[in-house]
């Protein structure tokens, strides 16, 4: 019985001190890379081919610079509906 009465006022202690503790903010170690803001993208639409592709009006090296390659999952935003689409090279992407 004792040592039950023990374990747990050790454990509302424990539970105390972590409440208690103040509250500081996730700071990465020294090397690790920080998140970055959400890149915010706005283009036409070049075209639509023949099986669905939209091609925009933004070029793929401009894409490049922008830090997006093929495989990556963006939000696409037209007018009030968001998609979440991948980007891709070609149809078989």
């Amino acid at each position: 019985m004792k040592k039950n009465l023990f374990v747990i006022l050790c454990l509302a202690a424990l539970l105390l001190f972590a409440a208690c503790a103040p509250k500081t903010p996730f700071v990465p170690a020294a090397g690790e890379p920080e998140e970055a803001a959400p890149v915010q993208v706005e283009t036409g639409i070049k075209s639509i081919k023949k099986y669905g592709n939209i091609i925009l009006s933004i070029t793929p090296a401009s894409m490049r610079e922008l830090g997006f390659v093929p495989g990556d999952v963006i939000l696409v935003r037209i007018g009030n509906v968001d998609l979440e689409m991948p980007i891709g090279t070609a149809y078989s992407d």
